[in-house]
């Protein structure tokens, strides 16, 4: 460059340029304070935009993607929810499917996120994810920065990220992410389904390829619960390993007893010095040392104060808070091998208002009746996060003999007719709410499970 000034420099001594202080997330140049020295040397000398006789004027832009703008970002997408397309510029990108975006239409910037589509987060403590975030990154730069794009707006996040799908050349960027493996799909949430079957089908054949984060056996997913509903068909013996209520209880299937007996062999032994790398981030897969002083597979839940983290054992469902000195990285052999303990809640059923007498004996009797018992569990239908099942004590194709029909019956639980269920196996559950009801019951004897603000109307 002429003087062995860069460009930046030289447009900002001439006043043609202003210095944007970048986000704590962004890339933070080295050179920022020669930038800002450059800057001032244009208003001392009056030139360019600074000039007094004959000023260069630029449109000033408000900059929704600002900390603390989140209350101005939402207002600002109640003016152009209703846009069938927004046109703007990449001006910067802050993870494989996390954008600033700059809007000239309407003189602002903002920050938008894919909606449906994740990329694994930066991880120092887990290889893989670390790796992949970066890959990510890397395409999202090459095929994406400073690009015209048109986005297609869904919603906006409780801080002001815009999500929805954002277009190149009239071509959905998701694709691309997602056929390469370095994305997957998550997230949807009511109201945006729109592509949640076009992103499904270029999941599939990454899948299918095993591109990316498939042909590495990482498990992703669960990180937030989707409001759409599986319907399945599958009858499974297995083991109740923790239970909380009608809602959260762990089931292990016993046909995999072979792969949790080698999780628990490679970990008996289990020594290592590799602490987890502060920052410790949530969801972090980790191995933990639980109180019966054995190691277990587990993921962090909640990061506390003093060095204490709630983690989720995620063989078995239990969560316990441990200390920093008894959480280790995580194996890479072992990161490959999905949680032997899923998540499930009664299907067809919902339990009574929390901090009620009939929410707790229920929990109480949940526990009762599953918990370190060998069961059937006939699954009916999912969600990201959860399995919703009938269970029996034993072998049946009758639901009086469920678990689920013995709860209502006893008021502990009440009817969730939204969910799909045959009219004759709805009539069945319905007889039992009723008794419960008729016979004042559980939580049908002091109304635990009156919808919230019933009382109001």
């Amino acid at each position: 460059m002429p003087n062995d000034k860069n460009l930046s420099q030289l447009l900002l001594e001439n006043g043609l340029a202003v210095v944007n202080i970048p986000r704590a997330d962004e890339e933070f140049t080295q050179h920022l304070k020669t930038l800002k020295d450059a800057e001032e040397l244009a208003k001392t000398k009056k030139v360019g935009q600074y000039s007094s006789k004959n000023p260069i004027k630029f449109d000033k832009y408000n900059d929704y993607s600002a900390p603390k703008m989140g209350a101005k970002a939402k207002q600002f997408f109640e003016f152009v929810k209703d846009e069938s397309r927004v046109a703007g510029v990449v001006e910067a990108v802050l993870s494989g499917s996390l954008f600033k975006i700059r809007l000239d239409k309407q003189n602002c910037f903002i920050l938008f996120s894919l909606a449906g589509v994740r990329t694994l987060s930066a991880d120092k403590n887990i290889p893989q994810y670390e790796h992949f975030a970066k890959e990510a990154i890397k395409y999202s730069k090459e095929n994406a920065f400073q690009r015209d794009v048109d986005l297609d707006f869904s919603s906006i996040s409780p801080k002001g990220v815009f999500q929805g799908a954002l277009f190149i050349h009239k071509k959905n960027y998701a694709q691309g992410l997602l056929e390469s493996g370095l994305a997957y799909v998550e997230g949807f949430g009511r109201g945006e389904q729109r592509y949640l079957a076009e992103y499904k089908g270029y999941e599939k054949t990454a899948q299918n390829n095993k591109a990316g984060i498939w042909g590495a056996g990482i498990p992703v997913g669960t990180s937030s619960r989707s409001s759409a509903f599986k319907t399945v068909n599958e009858t499974k013996t297995v083991i109740c390993s923790e239970a909380y209520e009608p809602e959260e209880f762990y089931l292990q299937y016993t046909e995999n007893q072979k792969t949790l007996d080698s999780i628990t062999k490679s970990l008996a032994d289990f020594k290592s010095d590799s602490k987890l790398e502060p920052p410790v981030k949530k969801g972090t897969p980790c191995v933990a040392r639980f109180s019966d002083g054995k190691w277990y597979r587990a993921k962090i839940e909640k990061v506390g104060s003093n060095n204490k983290f709630g983690v989720i054992f995620t063989d078995y469902g239990n969560v316990e808070d441990v200390s920093y000195d008894d959480i280790r990285k995580l194996p890479s052999n072992l990161l490959a091998i999905e949680p032997q303990a899923k998540k499930c809640a009664l299907a067809y059923v919902a339990a009574a208002n929390k901090d009620t007498n009939a929410y707790d004996d229920s929990c109480d009797r949940v526990r009762d009746l599953l918990f370190d018992k060998k069961l059937v569990a006939q699954f009916c239908y999912e969600d990201s996060t959860t399995r919703y099942c009938l269970i029996y004590e034993k072998q049946s194709s009758n639901i009086k003999d469920s678990i689920n029909y013995k709860l209502l019956k006893e008021g502990l639980v009440r009817l969730d007719e939204t969910m799909p269920l045959g009219h004759e196996q709805l009539a069945i559950l319905r007889e039992a709410e009723d008794e419960a009801k008729n016979g004042k019951k559980g939580g049908w004897k002091t109304n635990d499970f009156a919808e919230p603000d019933e009382d109001e109307y």
